[in-house]
């Protein structure tokens, strides 16, 4: 639930073991240890990073002051703020919705 709006029930019938070892989790086993909940009944937290200048995010083009496969791609970055601070009007980290695709 997420402000009040279900998104996804489950059933936990026996508990989530079997699927993980049908799907090959390599620690499944720890999962007997817990509840029929296990994993998901202890705490665990989804993290989000944020990166600026990224040298495997963008393809190099004339309008990317630095090149990904340089040796120098940070400070190429950071000596050309004068190209890009001016376009970053909105210094919020908005996040539209994140995706669990495996446990």
């Amino acid at each position: 639930m997420v402000d009040g709006e279900v998104y996804g029930t489950i059933d936990a019938g026996d508990g989530f073991y079997q699927i993980a070892k049908n799907n090959l989790v390599s620690h499944a086993s720890q999962w007997l240890k817990g509840t029929v909940m296990a994993p998901f009944d202890e705490k665990f937290y989804i993290t989000l990073g944020l990166r600026v200048a990224g040298i495997h995010d963008f393809t190099d083009g004339p309008g990317k002051p630095w090149e990904n496969k340089g040796t120098k791609a940070m400070i190429n970055f950071w000596n050309n703020r004068f190209r890009w601070f001016p376009t970053w009007h909105d210094t919020s980290l908005k996040v539209d919705y994140v995706r669990v695709y495996a446990l």
